[in-house]
């Protein structure tokens, strides 16, 4: 294939992508009647390009590295959960719906082989953040505060609205403009008010916009990732008491809006008379009888679970992955953890980029579904793959004590 067809190729696979990215993150507002089977059908149609042009190249190249192992391993797991759902016998409907987003951790070999550029990807996802942070202070402000609603009517602007918040798809991305605001603040030093103005607006968005406690459990673990790992990566004294006065300080601001709102997400994180946590506890105590080695496959019925109307999903998914999979669950925390300690190492790493922030904000929605059954959303999918991207082609300095 001539240059300029491989160039031509190369754009609509990025184009391609980058719509599947745009359409996933929730930016694209979904309609309450569309079904999974419409998202992935969309999907694959939008990959297709990008298929393509890696049979036209006439080979397959699969990195070896720790990324594609985890990619490849994820994907490997669905594929486990599904063969034994089948021959459990479970209902097969279920089986194809249950995590179903897993499945698109295969775009982590489409785009490796396809050449798209990481860096462009996570410039558009940086966009959609800032777009999704400030969208979401303006209609909290029009309906909770100004009560004007002048947005409830207004296509997109109104799929956000719920009863106590503002809570738009593409909400996780708010911890990509955290992160990479907090990154130019601290790390480059770049004290601009633009970046003061933005982890102000998406600090209020996740704490109070959201309503949400699991968005505030990981913009508080955003937070401490800088706050108390700067000291550790820094030889510096005196830097390192300012960073731990910093931290100790949120922590203080964090006990006091606790305290004087009782109803704030915050207090309500772990909170055993919150509505949604009684069902959370109601669950595990329900799921945690029926797990055993080898799972029950995807698609296994949960008894008696109230709380959730699909029968074989729960509000724990963390617990959920161990009722599918059994003992090879451990595969997905050991994917979560090396991605969050290289996001932290590459955060802190020598070789200064605004874009080494980029990882870790994608990895904010893992702290989230601590509460959510989240982990396998399209979107969130699509976010870990770009994470694994970014993290296998730029390594962390080997000399930080953070470094992997």
């Amino acid at each position: 294939m001539d240059t300029k067809k491989k160039k031509t190729l190369l754009s609509i696979s990025f184009l391609a992508f980058l719509y599947v990215v745009i359409i996933e993150s929730g930016l694209i507002p979904s309609d309450e009647h569309r079904s999974a089977t419409y998202d992935y059908a969309v999907t694959l149609s939008f990959i297709i390009p990008m298929i393509i042009g890696i049979f036209l190249k006439g080979r397959v190249i699969i990195p070896k590295n720790k990324e594609s192992l985890i990619a490849g391993s994820l994907v490997a797991l669905w594929i486990y959960g599904i063969l034994l759902g089948l021959y459990l016998g479970n209902n097969v409907s279920y089986i194809f719906t249950n995590f179903a987003g897993m499945s698109l951790y295969i775009l982590f070999f489409i785009l490796y082989n396809s050449r798209l550029s990481v860096n462009k990807t996570e410039k558009a996802l940086l966009a959609i953040s800032y777009f999704t942070v400030y969208i979401t202070l303006l209609c909290y402000l029009d309906r909770f505060v100004l009560f004007t609603n002048v947005f409830e009517n207004i296509p997109y602007f109104n799929t956000g609205y719920n009863s106590s918040g503002i809570s738009y798809g593409s909400k996780y991305l708010i911890f990509i403009n955290l992160a990479y605001c907090l990154y130019n603040l601290f790390i480059i030093k770049k004290v601009k008010l633009q970046y003061i103005i933005s982890i102000c607006v998406a600090l209020f968005d996740v704490l109070l916009a959201t309503d949400s406690g699991g968005d505030a459990l990981a913009a508080i673990f955003l937070l401490s990732v800088v706050f108390f790992g700067f000291p550790v990566a820094t030889k510096k004294g005196k830097q390192r008491f300012q960073y731990l006065l910093l931290g100790f300080g949120t922590y203080f601001i964090f006990i006091v809006i606790m305290l004087l709102y009782p109803d704030s997400p915050l207090h309500e994180i772990f909170s055993e008379s919150d509505g949604g946590n009684i069902v959370r506890y109601a669950q595990i105590a329900s799921i945690i009888t029926e797990l055993n080695f080898f799972g029950n496959g995807l698609g296994a019925i949960v008894q008696n679970v109230f709380g959730r109307s699909t029968t074989y999903s729960v509000e724990i998914i963390y617990l959920n992955i161990f009722h599918k999979f059994g003992v090879f669950a451990f595969t997905i925390l050991i994917a979560y953890f090396y991605t969050i300690k290289k996001s932290i190492s590459l955060f802190f790493s020598r070789k200064i980029n605004p874009m080494n922030a980029i990882p870790l904000g994608c990895t904010g929605y893992m702290l989230v579904a601590l509460g959510n059954p989240l982990l396998f959303s399209p979107a969130n999918v699509v976010l870990h793959v770009i994470c694994l991207m970014a993290l296998m082609q730029r390594e962390p300095d080997s000399n930080r004590y953070l470094s992997c």
